[in-house]
């Protein structure tokens, strides 16, 4: 039979490791890290819907079309799967709306679209930047598990590669 000390040898042992690998233990104060994941999860839902709109102005590009489609996409997936770690670290994910800056963000993009292809881009060229500053920032967060740092890094280069894209589509459609 295991001695009462024993437990708690193994038990502080078993907290050092999960916290060397860098996973949250169960008990660590999670909420400062949900809020983060789910204001991120607000990003990525806002710029979901800036890119519907971006694709009804566009009409004639099926290349920009196809690659909106992919950046919606991958924004669509982020939802999914940091809602899953919001989940894990129990917490609540927000509900798929936009919130204000969303619609500022929906309306933006519908009003530049009717100056059509250059305007959408120039306006998925604003929203996207604020994307990759709001992924940047919250990788300076010292809260974050190993894990999340590395889903959050990965989402930062897939914004580097939305934002170089629009930029170089901007350069051609404004030629």
């Amino acid at each position: 039979m295991m001695r009462k000390n024993q437990f708690y040898l193994i038990a502080i042992l078993v907290a050092g490791i999960l916290f060397w690998v860098g996973l949250q233990p169960c008990f660590a104060d999670n909420t400062q890290v949900v809020q983060l994941l789910n204001d991120l999860i607000q990003v990525d839902m806002d710029a979901h819907q800036a890119y519907g709109e971006a694709l009804a102005g566009i009409k004639n590009d099926a290349v920009l079309k196809e690659k909106f489609e992919k950046f919606r996409e991958q924004h669509k997936e982020r939802i999914s799967v940091l809602s899953d770690e919001v989940k894990l670290l129990k917490g609540q994910p927000p509900e798929f709306t936009p919130d204000p800056k969303g619609y500022m963000m929906k309306f933006y993009t519908q009003v530049r679209g009717l100056t059509g292809v250059p305007g959408v881009l120039s306006a998925m060229d604003t929203n996207e930047k604020m994307a990759h500053r709001r992924y940047e920032k919250a990788l300076e967060n010292k809260q974050l598990s190993n894990h999340i740092k590395d889903l959050l890094t990965a989402y930062l280069e897939q914004e580097k590669e939305h934002v170089h894209y629009i930029e170089q589509a901007l350069k051609t459609h404004r030629s």
